[in-house]
């Protein structure tokens, strides 16, 4: 089961796995976080969860029987623009391809307060698997790597 909270001050070590991951990093922006890029991207994440809506910053745990595992982050923000909510998403490598992220969209649009059923997908340039564009479950969100 795939259980989201949003990041606090104690989770930069969670949040540490990932962006000095060389291979989730690559993948998502060519290169790893330095130090302090680290932790002004943790700050402002922080400041974005003080909002008391369910856009922000997440942990994405998996919870397998008794155990619990940090899997990765996701993110979820109005985008004006498009008038949609727009869904980000990193996994720690050893958890791809298994489903998680299918799973970790589908429980964001669920949480997700966006008062439009329209919604954004960003997938990495690098991407070769995954959905581009199409529909997402049964609520037919639109997803979409070039919107």
């Amino acid at each position: 089961m795939i259980i989201l909270e949003k990041y606090s001050e104690e989770d930069f070590p969670l949040y540490a796995q990932l962006v000095y991951n060389e291979q989730a990093m690559n993948m998502n922006l060519g290169r790893v976080f330095t130090p302090d890029e680290a932790e002004s991207f943790f700050q402002m994440m922080l400041a974005c969860n003080s909002s008391g809506s369910t856009q922000g910053f997440y942990k994405v745990l998996l919870r397998q029987g008794e155990k619990t595992e940090y899997i990765g982050m996701g993110a979820m923000n109005w985008n004006d623009e498009y008038n949609a909510v727009e869904i980000e998403y990193m996994l720690l490598p050893e958890y791809w391809n298994h489903g998680y992220g299918r799973a970790l969209v589908q429980h964001m649009l669920e949480i997700s307060e966006a008062p439009t059923s329209r919604a954004i997908l960003l997938l990495s340039p690098t991407l070769q698997t995954g959905i581009h564009s199409g529909y997402w479950s049964t609520k037919a969100l639109c997803l979409s790597s070039n919107s």
